[in-house]
């Protein structure tokens, strides 16, 4: 389980990146579009579409995997913050039961669809050509898929020590989730 783990970790923090450069990216793009339009009177061709298809699209959704597996996600504790570590970690487990198959079931829409649109080759008209935006149409089944697999394994976790009370409890409102002590 910790290989498996770190494999995840490895894939969160790339999709991390990554998503760390299309910010930069966007930054350097809308800020080369901004200066040539007013310095230059000659604004970047399909600044929009970039940023709206590819770079808004990384940023917001490459890292939520790892902030799932870095438990960093926002949670209101108003009703479990007063229960033992196991029956908060039960409370977890089934939450992250839940959410991976909504998760799951939003990754096999989102799958079908880009498929859809790469068999298509779909593309955006912008003023000067065809900007192909099937590429950008699997970023969701990538994120979402790496995000169901951290929800199945830490359920497995989770519901493994609220049953047991061995194994790694690696949820505490105060810290993010540690990998070392895997």
């Amino acid at each position: 389980m910790a290989r498996l783990y770190r494999a995840v970790d490895k894939l969160g923090l790339a999709l991390m990146v990554i998503a760390g450069v299309a910010l930069l990216l966007m930054l350097l793009n809308v800020v080369g579009d901004i200066a040539g339009k007013y310095l230059f009177s000659q604004p970047i061709p399909g600044t929009i579409q970039i940023v709206s298809w590819y770079y808004m699209v990384a940023a917001v959704f490459l890292p939520i995997a790892y902030v799932q597996l870095k438990r960093e996600n926002l949670m209101v504790e108003l009703f479990t913050m007063g229960l033992s570590e196991r029956k908060r970690s039960a409370f977890d487990g089934v939450a992250e039961i839940a959410g991976f198959i909504y998760i799951g079931l939003l990754t096999w829409l989102v799958f079908n669809e880009a498929m859809a649109a790469t068999a298509r080759n779909e593309i955006q008209d912008i003023t000067y050509l065809d900007m192909p935006v099937w590429p950008a149409r699997w970023i969701l089944p990538i994120a979402f898929g790496l995000m169901a697999i951290v929800m199945l394994l830490q359920a497995i976790d989770d519901l493994r020590f609220a049953i047991t009370g061995k194994g790694p409890r690696h949820f505490s409102p105060q810290t993010s989730h540690d990998l070392e002590g895997i």
